[in-house]
């Protein structure tokens, strides 16, 4: 087979192979809207502070994440994980993946966030954020985010729900 042909035939079987869907994370995230931590969610963020712990030290830390960190976050959520990050403030520690090809409930995500508080201060949180216009979010999940704030208190741990405009998303913060 000569070069010409055989450059023809890999570039006509490349342009006939079906486009990657993006990977749902439905049921990875299921609830995230009502502030129910879901088991994925919940795990994500034991893993995170497993690989990662709280220092509690009074000084901010952003922590570099090598390859081998990196293999390791990724591995704890099932979508394409393309950057991490993880920051310290004030014994709260907080763990950013972002992500490609991902969505919840249609909606592309950008980037998932959990949180855990220091010792003292028990709290924790999660956050969805998405990679698309709130004209699209906010018809989704303006009443679930609604309901879940007007019956934080039924909850336990109650929750704080806000479903944000500018960079679209759902954050969700507990405290005990």
């Amino acid at each position: 087979m000569s070069r010409i042909v055989a450059i023809a035939l890999a570039a006509a079987v490349a342009s006939s192979a079906a486009p990657l869907e993006a990977k749902s994370l439905d049921g990875f995230l299921k609830g995230v809207e009502f502030c129910q931590e879901s088991k994925g969610f919940r795990g994500l963020r034991k893993q995170m502070n497993a690989l990662i712990p709280i220092s509690n030290s009074p000084v901010d830390r952003k922590y570099e994440i090598g390859p081998k960190l990196m293999r390791q976050m990724a591995a704890a959520i099932p979508a394409k994980v393309t950057r991490a990050e993880a920051r310290e403030t004030d014994g709260h520690m907080s763990w950013v993946l972002y992500l490609s090809d991902a969505t919840y409930a249609g909606v592309p995500i950008d980037y998932v966030n959990v949180w855990n508080g220091n010792f003292v201060d028990d709290s924790y949180g999660f956050a969805v954020m998405f990679r698309a216009p709130y004209a699209q979010v906010g018809p989704l999940f303006e009443a679930p985010v609604a309901w879940a704030n007007n019956n934080r208190y039924r909850q336990d741990p109650p929750f704080t729900a806000t479903l944000t405009e500018g960079s679209p998303g759902i954050i969700c913060s507990a405290w005990n």
